[in-house]
């Protein structure tokens, strides 16, 4: 199997960071559990890994403090997968999903303040 590319993975991490965000919330509970417990969690376990976040940082995709928030972000996710948390209801109301969609929407705006959406 063939490696990804640096800019595919570059596209797939921020791919995952659109899963979670506030505006995920405003979302059907359907469309939500896909983004979530589908999607998000599959980028998190794959694309925010720390051989992922390296690839990232070593060719200038990220800076540290994106990369020590994506590892925040990973495991604050981590954490949750399996648990009584691991559902909409909690993805809308508990403060664990919160500290998780803002740590996402904080590294998306940091992204963009340093000039990198997709590429």
């Amino acid at each position: 199997m063939d490696k990804i590319t640096v800019s595919k993975l570059f596209e797939l991490y921020w791919d995952t960071l659109e899963m979670c965000g506030k505006d995920t919330k405003l979302l059907s509970d359907e469309l939500i559990g896909y983004n979530i417990f589908e999607e998000f969690i599959v980028g998190i376990t794959s694309f925010l890994a720390p051989n992922s976040l390296k690839r990232l940082i070593d060719n200038g995709l990220i800076d540290e403090q994106i990369y020590k928030d994506s590892e925040h972000l990973r495991s604050l996710t981590l954490k949750l997968d399996g648990t009584s948390r691991w559902n909409v209801k909690s993805f809308k109301n508990s403060e664990e999903w919160n500290e998780i969609i803002k740590l996402s929407d904080k590294i998306k705006k940091r992204l963009r303040e340093n000039g990198l959406n997709k590429i």
